[in-house]
């Protein structure tokens, strides 16, 4: 019985991210697909770049994820997207509040629409990534590696 919940366990495990990595590419297809219809729709001044920025985005993370399934690379979107060193945090933070002022600078410029949330939601992401980056860096420093 102990061998049989053993082999349960093993297939778990192996399944899982198959799983991952399969749910990731289905979440990229759907947000291109939105992407798409979105910039398609094209109702307020900036709807058609919003929506085609998302899709051509969407699909290069794809091809991304997909070459380094195939390569062989066992990385996660956390490893692709934050910095793991000092160095990396030297380079990814100015980065980021480049992009988070060209965020504001665009929600100022279109005053409302799409371009408006979308300039501000560049904004709280690229908080976001800056004080994500500083924690996961720091964690690594402390030996809290995930």
């Amino acid at each position: 019985m102990h061998a049989k919940a053993q082999r349960r366990k093993k297939r778990e495990e192996a399944l899982l991210p198959w799983f991952l990595f399969w749910g990731q590419i289905l979440v990229l297809v759907v947000l291109a697909v939105i992407g798409f219809f979105f910039a398609r729709a094209a109702r307020a001044p900036g709807d058609y770049a919003v929506g085609l920025s998302l899709s051509l985005s969407a699909i290069a993370f794809l091809f991304l994820r997909i070459k380094l399934f195939f390569d062989g690379e066992e990385r996660s979107f956390f490893d692709l997207l934050f910095a793991e060193s000092m160095a990396e945090l030297s380079v990814a933070i100015p980065l980021s509040v480049v992009v988070g002022l060209a965020g504001l600078l665009i929600a100022f410029a279109a005053k409302e629409g799409s371009l408006y949330s979308a300039g501000l939601g560049l904004f709280v992401a690229a908080v976001l990534a800056v004080f994500l980056n500083i924690k996961r860096v720091y964690d690594r420093i402390e030996g809290r590696a995930d």
